[in-house]
């Protein structure tokens, strides 16, 4: 018989916030995880933004979905696309500030 472990899906988009969770087999890899999680959240249309996402556990990105296996209790982030680079926004705030005075 082959166990079951608990798991959760969340993402996070501009003023969204998703999280599912989901009763998975033994042995499931995090990128097939994710696809579960992802149908039980969105129509096929709204999944398919997030799904060449970037995957993570707890912080942590995940090197292979496809082969790393999901622990009971792990929690599965989809990272969304950055829409400004960190170093570009706050070159932008700073010049702001400075010509500001």
């Amino acid at each position: 018989m082959v166990r079951k472990i608990d798991i959760e899906v969340a993402l996070a988009a501009e003023g969204e916030q998703r999280l599912v969770a989901l009763k998975l087999d033994e042995g499931t890899s995090v990128a097939e995880g994710y696809r579960q999680g992802l149908a039980a959240m969105f129509s096929c249309s709204q999944e398919q933004q997030w799904r060449e996402a970037p995957l993570g556990i707890f912080g942590q990105k995940v090197r292979d979905p496809d082969t790393a296996e999901l622990k009971h209790g792990d929690r599965i982030e989809a990272y969304a696309p950055l829409k400004i680079d960190p170093k570009q926004a706050r070159r932008a705030r700073a010049n702001n500030k400075s010509g500001a005075r």
